[in-house]
């Protein structure tokens, strides 16, 4: 397809594209030497400049920069190596124990995966008060940046790999949701998703993640951006993997429809209007797709946990129906 081809084209001329990949750190206080680094810093804004993990140097460039934490896109000396991710929470959110605590429990959750197009743990370690962890760069761009710039990438750019986006997110869930100890995204947005150049998606952004078989009233704390909040979510109740189906929805909603499902013009707006949506008609994207996806889709939508539709085996049986994404 013709935006994909300059999507290739603007990777390769470096643009600056910001994403928000966030994974976690298994140890705050590791033991194991590989992970051991030394940071350069320059000024007295003490930018990161290099970084030596497992042996081998690294240069930092900053790449993005959330509330908390800063993620670096590194590179080493030697082209051998792959190109890393590096993500260190700031040195003035690092004395909170909650901070602290989610950022463990995100290393954790990431150390454990092992699905080909979810972000692949290196390792993770501490210098003085910057704590980091490392994983594979995801190479691409958020969707988010797709359907923003429209100069470069086209009008309704999503709208014919929207099926085919919403199959792969799914597929990735089901890893997370069967996993041993199954793991709740629970931050699902077109920030959050990287699409490549072979309409490859990943989900990255791991900070409000966490275990359910181990969650605690401290896991429900981090939440996702208003725009995709969960009903569960925006009423402050506990949220789990019907969370993760939900948002999901709201994205395949957007990509196919170019609007935001959760209105208003303020995070607070947006919170209430979440907490106090009803469920859509099964037909209520009929006009847009059929009828029978909307019906699905209607069905992941339904404000009440208890009776959305999160049974994913079932999903996917539905979905097969439609082949492909020129069958919506």
């Amino acid at each position: 397809m013709e935006y994909l081809k300059r999507l290739t084209q603007s990777l390769k001329q470096g643009s600056r594209i910001s994403t928000r990949i966030s994974t976690g750190n298994t140890d705050l206080n590791p033991t194991n030497n590989k992970a051991q680094e030394t940071l350069s810093t320059q000024n007295n804004n003490a930018a990161v400049n290099f970084i030596v993990i497992s042996g081998n140097l690294y240069k930092l460039n900053a790449f993005s920069a959330g509330g908390i934490c800063h993620i670096y896109k590194a590179q080493a000396a030697s082209r051998k190596l792959p190109v890393l991710s590096v993500k260190m929470i700031k040195p003035r959110w690092a004395r909170y124990a909650s901070v602290r605590r989610q950022f463990n429990i995100e290393g954790q959750i990431l150390s454990g995966l092992s699905h080909p197009q979810l972000p692949h743990f290196t390792t993770r370690g501490t210098h003085k008060e910057h704590v980091f962890l490392a994983y594979k760069f995801l190479p691409g761009v958020p969707l988010i940046k797709l359907a923003q710039n429209k100069t470069l990438f086209g009008e309704n750019t999503l709208k014919p790999l929207a099926l085919s986006i919403l199959t792969q997110i799914l597929d990735q869930l089901n890893y997370l949701h069967n996993k041993i100890n199954p793991v709740v995204h629970g931050d699902i947005s077109s920030e959050n998703i990287i699409i490549n150049n072979s309409q490859q998606v990943s989900l990255a952004d791991f900070g409000c993640a966490h275990f359910t078989n181990t969650r605690s009233n401290h896991s429900f704390r981090w939440l996702a951006k208003p725009s995709y909040l969960s009903p569960e979510q925006a009423r402050g109740d506990p949220w789990g993997p019907a969370s993760d189906i939900y948002q999901t929805a709201i994205l395949f909603y957007e990509m196919i429809t170019g609007k935001r499902w959760i209105k208003g013009k303020t995070p607070r707006e947006k919170m209430l209007y979440a907490a106090s949506i009803s469920k859509p008609a099964p037909d209520f994207l009929g006009k847009i797709i059929h009828k029978h996806l909307s019906s699905i889709i209607a069905d992941m939508l339904d404000p009440n946990p208890k009776t959305r539709q999160q049974n994913l085996a079932l999903i996917f049986d539905q979905l097969e129906a439609f082949g492909s994404c020129s069958a919506i």
